[in-house]
């Protein structure tokens, strides 16, 4: 198999509000993925922030670097997964107030709606598919 390795720019209109507090009205970010890695039928990935003019890691975009692995579990490999990750974030400056309301409130309602939207234009365009489960068969 090979590796797959994806530049992608999200554009994003979370309201008036949050792009006035300095929410870009775009992010963009790369995505590697290694198959079978670090063994068989385990999924490696990392996610970073991009600055895709400069074709190199974006220091100024508020997403989060992530790295992380998805493997079938020892006992039920059939149903189940074991997913590790390993994440930083640029909310280490925010007053703690400030960060437990946006992580209580604001994102989980903004997430919803995204989800509600992506998962209505998936179903109008049937274009879906499940990468991991065709690409580590064993």
């Amino acid at each position: 198999l090979v590796d797959d390795d994806v530049v992608i720019t999200a554009h994003l209109d979370y309201g008036m509000l949050l792009h006035m507090a300095g929410v870009p009205k775009t992010l963009t970010s790369r995505s590697i993925l290694r198959w079978n890695f670090p063994t068989n039928g385990v999924v490696t990935y990392a996610v970073v922030p991009w600055d895709a003019a400069k074709d190199c890691y974006d220091e100024g975009s508020i997403l989060k670097i992530e790295a992380g692995t998805l493997a079938p579990h020892p006992q039920s490999p059939s149903n189940k997964c074991v997913m590790t990750t390993l994440e930083t974030n640029k909310f280490g400056g925010a007053p703690k107030w400030v960060l437990s309301g946006l992580l209580n409130f604001t994102a989980p309602q903004i997430m919803r709606g995204l989800e509600q939207r992506y998962i209505k234009k998936i179903r109008e365009t049937g274009t879906t598919r499940d990468i991991v489960r065709c690409r580590c068969k064993r």
